[in-house]
């Protein structure tokens, strides 16, 4: 469904999830999170991605750790396939946290339902540029609490507990290409279900971009 008003517009999309994995440590198991947002809304024949950044409620922070450190990767597997599974698919599982890397943060605590941002690097631009309108995934893995042996405790903390009361945004950056016409500054927000949407903005050339809250290292 896509709703539009003036410049903007609101389309519902796919949904996000966790696919656990299949073996556990005590009563503790790791997760690990993908969004998937519907591109189509973006012409690439005529506009280049300058930026992108992934927006989320975090949620609850539970844990011990004053800082977590989050990575966001490519995504293989179809979205009919994440949306759709068990829960316990080994493949999916692997490959939320082994794709091309899209940006390595340091998260620190934070209070409850903070809205945090993360830009994507110039893989993830590169990847969404590729998407040629169609639906780009992403996957999230909790690299500071990866099972290390036996005497892991795997779980124990979490990023976005709760968080899927609230969507989450992918928020992408254009400019037209050097060969077409310079438009009028237009916007496009896509808001989606569960903890998805994608919000668009066009501008000019030359218009200084927004700073974005978190940067990958």
């Amino acid at each position: 469904m896509e709703r539009c008003a003036r410049l903007q517009c609101v389309h519902q999309t796919e949904r996000a999830g966790t696919v656990r994995e299949l073996s556990t440590v005590g009563r503790f198991a790791e997760f690990r999170s993908f969004f998937t947002f519907n591109l189509q809304p973006i012409d690439f024949s005529t506009q280049r991605v300058t930026g992108a950044s992934l927006v989320v409620n975090g949620g609850e922070y539970l844990g011990n750790e004053a800082v977590e450190t989050l990575g966001l990767f490519s995504v293989s597997a179809p979205p009919a396939a994440l949306n759709h599974n068990t829960g316990l698919d080994a493949a999916i599982f692997a490959d939320l946290g082994t794709g091309a890397t899209y940006g390595t943060f340091q998260v620190p605590r934070y209070p409850a339902d903070s809205i945090l941002t993360f830009a994507l690097n110039a893989a993830g631009l590169s990847d969404i540029m590729r998407s040629e309108r169609s639906f780009f995934s992403i996957g999230g893995t909790l690299l500071s609490a990866a099972s290390t042996g036996s005497n892991a405790v795997v779980g124990a903390d979490e990023l976005f507990f709760l968080a899927g009361l609230v969507p989450a945004s992918l928020v992408v950056e254009t400019e037209p290409l050097a060969t077409s016409p310079t438009p009028e500054p237009t916007s496009m927000l896509l808001l989606g279900t569960g903890l998805f949407g994608i919000v668009v903005r066009t501008r000019r050339r030359k218009q200084n971009r927004a700073p974005f809250v978190s940067q990958p290292h």
